[in-house]
């Protein structure tokens, strides 16, 4: 069974401010690819360009699994995101 929406919000709010306290969870929702995913949109304050927004896809299967995935996948958009900058 996935996890909740409000367990996902909950984790992810933890895992961005932990990782850098410039990031906000600014929505999460299921994504449109089937009820075990969902999208995460974040976004990183005082960047380059004003607010910049982080999309995130993950697997809401099970809390260590998704939290494991969000760190993954939030360094990969930061070596990309800042690569381009």
């Amino acid at each position: 069974m996935p996890l909740p929406l409000e367990d996902i919000t909950r984790i992810a709010r933890a895992v961005a401010l932990a990782y850098r306290r410039e990031l906000e969870v600014v929505a999460v929702t299921p994504s449109a690819g089937g009820s075990d995913r969902v999208e995460l949109l974040i976004d990183v304050m005082g960047c380059h360009e004003g607010p910049c927004r982080i999309s995130l896809n993950l697997n809401r299967a099970d809390g260590e699994d998704f939290e494991r995935d969000l760190k993954g996948k939030l360094d990969e958009a930061f070596r990309s995101h800042f690569s381009e900058a």
